[in-house]
């Protein structure tokens, strides 16, 4: 039980990272366009 609730909060943590990384990305394309 312990392992999956480890795995369950890893896979919310990198479900955020892409997230983040994802909005960096839009950012980055709306500069250019500029």
């Amino acid at each position: 039980i312990l392992s999956e609730l480890l795995c369950a909060q890893l896979d919310g943590e990198v479900k955020n990272k892409r997230d983040e990384i994802r909005f960096v990305k839009n950012i980055l394309k709306e500069r250019n366009k500029i």
